[in-house]
């Protein structure tokens, strides 16, 4: 099975964490882009202006229902708290990768 490319958006406020998460996740994921961020105001920032190819999974540090509607908005699929439980992170991926989440509009299914 061909494993699609996704972006993986780490917010955390931890400096150290966020960059080891972004470091393994590299490793893990080769054919994935690992976009990391000390703050949602500054994911979103990043998200709008790279606009990377959906789906994007985030790994993030703040699970509030506000922010998790600000980051659905902005394009993230699925949100796991940090620190990573990294099987979680794969079966989610893998779940996307299986079910071949786009449509033909490039957009998700629900």
């Amino acid at each position: 099975m061909e494993t699609m490319a996704k972006t993986i958006l780490v917010v955390d406020a931890d400096a150290a964490r966020r960059a080891a998460l972004a470091r393994a996740l590299a490793g893990l994921r080769p054919g994935a882009r690992v976009l990391a961020a000390a703050s949602w105001g500054e994911a979103r920032g990043r998200l709008a202006r790279e606009r990377p190819a959906p789906p994007v999974v985030a790994l993030t540090d703040d699970l509030r229902p506000d922010t998790l509607m600000e980051a659905e908005a902005a394009g993230v699929v699925a949100s796991l708290r940090t620190p990573a439980d990294l099987r979680e992170l794969e079966t989610v991926l893998g779940f996307l990768d299986e079910k071949g989440f786009l449509d033909e509009r490039g957009g998700a299914w629900s």
